[in-house]
């Protein structure tokens, strides 16, 4: 699926607020790599978190958007940890072939 008049992080960002799944599998590479810190999940192991997300009703707080292009998106936002501490969570997505072929997060604690 190309992006056409959207851009893919607008078309991302709605596929998450609106929690459609299949749209978001769609905006997925099959070779989809996923890294967090030293955790590393392939594309069927993300998709069963992020509908875990789902289910806890997850929304985004602050989110903007850092960068874009054809290669690269990234977006930052906050969340507020199991410790009531106040997150600064960036999100970098590199694209192949106009899907995310590798993703990463970092959660960095605001100061």
């Amino acid at each position: 699926m190309k992006v056409s008049k959207m851009s893919f992080y607008d078309t991302a960002m709605s596929a998450l607020d609106a929690k459609d799944f299949d749209s978001i599998s769609e905006l997925m590479h099959e070779d989809f790599i996923w890294m967090d810190g030293y955790d590393v999940k392939t594309l069927d192991e993300w998709l069963v978190g992020l509908k875990s997300e789902f289910e806890r009703d997850f929304k985004f707080k602050n989110r903007k958007c850092l960068f874009e292009n054809e290669d690269i998106c990234a977006y930052q936002h906050f969340v507020t940890n199991e410790k009531g501490k106040r997150l600064r969570v960036t999100n970098v997505m590199l694209m192949k072939e106009y899907k995310v072929y590798r993703a990463t997060v970092i959660r960095v604690p605001e100061i």
